[in-house]
């Protein structure tokens, strides 16, 4: 008796796996397209978030390279004024 009815159960998921495998070729389409759809968001967003971060990142490249160019600024006009101070003493 469990024999045919394990027997039974393998028979229901043979057919269940063939409805499942015989779709028609309108439901084949429009998954394709969801799928295609999906990708193509995931493509943006992927997009997106590589534009954010070189945002920031050139963001940063210029605040440091303003710094840079200001602390050399100063450093030269700091050395000249040192020098003029010095001359002044002699």
């Amino acid at each position: 008796m469990a024999v045919n009815f394990i027997r039974g159960s393998f028979s229901k998921i043979r057919r269940k796996r063939g409805k499942r495998e015989k779709k028609t070729e309108k439901e084949e389409k429009e998954r394709k397209k969801r799928k295609k759809r999906r990708k193509r968001g995931e493509k943006e967003k992927k997009a997106e978030r590589e534009t954010k971060r070189e945002g920031t990142r050139g963001e940063k490249n210029t605040l440091q390279k303003d710094a840079w160019e200001w602390r050399q600024a100063f450093n030269t006009w700091f050395g000249m004024h040192e020098a003029s101070c010095k001359r002044r003493k002699d």
